[in-house]
């Protein structure tokens, strides 16, 4: 679930006050630099969290093989998954 849409004006505030100072970024989770390691994790969500990446079998399988293919081209990919509305991928370089 979204949680952000449901939190205040105030509570939005507080929690971006609260990632500021623990010097984290503003939307995404903390991301810390390890010499020698090139491994990334990749992520993404549909509009609304709705599940536009699954709505049948058959498109949630198309989209992963076409994530594969276009991720692939690009790095060495060590794990993923696909959800119905949002997928990640760890992917080395």
């Amino acid at each position: 679930m979204y949680e952000w849409r449901k939190l205040t004006r105030d509570q939005r505030r507080e929690l971006m006050g609260f990632r500021h100072r623990q010097q984290r970024p503003w939307h995404s989770p903390p991301h810390w630099h390890i010499e020698g390691e090139h491994v990334y994790m990749f992520t993404a969500a549909c509009l609304n969290h709705a599940p536009y990446i699954g709505h049948s079998l058959e498109r949630l399988e198309s989209f992963e093989q076409a994530l594969i293919k276009a991720a692939g081209a690009h790095a060495h990919i060590i794990a993923w998954v696909v959800l119905p509305n949002h997928y990640h991928f760890l992917a080395q370089t």
